[in-house]
């Protein structure tokens, strides 16, 4: 019942941008992010397409009739928010110098969000939302055609978040970090 609850409740305070934020709020990539994952992780808990998305729209609660058909809805406008917003970079080697593209030659690309010059902990929340989702669309599907990311596949933008993670890798070069990640995906 909570888990229902708490579903309904996130539906309805989704920003109209599809973003989940309070108004002049922070962090609109990582709480976009941890929302689409908590639907996407609790679909089971779901409820049926019994009522239209209005009256879930008016009412969202289950008894209210929101629908599995509105839920997808939602989740789809927020990854869209987080696809326009989302950056890109050329990077080829970590701080260590260490190439970190696949088959460690040359340079790839990294996708990331910078959200709040944090870029490791928005871009943390934002991954485990993009994979759960790309892997219920088809990794080779181009979910956009606009923005820094277009064109890109689903395989592709996954890529660039691996490629992100590990060109920001902190080394030995950095101290008490070694191994770790801090708040900047490059540079560490």
């Amino acid at each position: 019942t909570a888990i229902v609850n708490a579903l309904a409740h996130l539906y309805s305070i989704q920003n109209a941008n599809g973003s989940w934020t309070q108004s002049g709020g922070s962090y609109a990539d990582a709480n976009t992010g941890s929302v689409i994952f908590a639907f996407l992780s609790q679909k089971i808990h779901w409820p049926a397409d019994t009522a239209s998305a209005a009256t879930c729209a008016t009412s969202p609660t289950p008894a209210g009739g929101c629908t599995s058909s509105a839920y997808n809805a939602a989740v789809k406008a927020g990854v869209m928010y987080l696809l326009t917003d989302a950056t890109t970079l050329t990077v080829s080697t970590n701080n260590a110098g260490v190439n970190i593209c696949p088959g460690g030659s040359g340079s790839c690309t990294a996708v990331y969000w910078p959200g709040q010059n944090e870029p490791t902990y928005s871009t943390g929340f934002v991954s485990s939302a993009i994979v759960q989702y790309a892997q219920t669309q088809g990794v080779g599907t181009v979910p956009t055609t606009s923005g820094v990311l277009a064109n890109m596949t689903w395989a592709a933008i996954v890529q660039g978040l691996t490629n992100a993670f590990a060109a920001g890798q902190a080394t030995t070069a950095n101290g008490s970090y070694a191994g770790g990640w801090h708040y900047s995906i490059l540079g560490n």
